[in-house]
């Protein structure tokens, strides 16, 4: 079975408004499309902008993934970066 993991580029506040307006949150909606071209993947997202974020199982177990831009200087981009370190360990 594909194994997928997709992070979540926004913080909580930012997801809430996304999914206000969208119905969804941005990695929702991706999740969603990988589902669709690949409908037995297991698509898993991670929150690497909240504070004690986890990914849900080792890096290693998934076979891809995809994550959004990160824009250099932006606040919780600097959390995705540091928690891109934790991930990797």
């Amino acid at each position: 079975m594909l194994r997928l993991l997709v992070a979540e580029g926004n913080t909580l506040a930012g997801r809430r408004r996304v999914a206000d307006s969208a119905g969804a949150t941005s990695a929702e909606s991706y999740a969603d499309v990988l589902r669709a071209i690949a409908p037995d993947a297991q698509v898993d997202i991670c929150m690497p902008a909240d504070e004690g974020a986890t990914v849900p199982a080792p890096l290693d177990s998934y076979d891809g993934g995809g994550n959004h831009r990160i824009v250099p200087g932006h606040l919780p981009a600097r959390g995705r970066v540091i928690a891109a370190d934790r991930f990797r360990a």
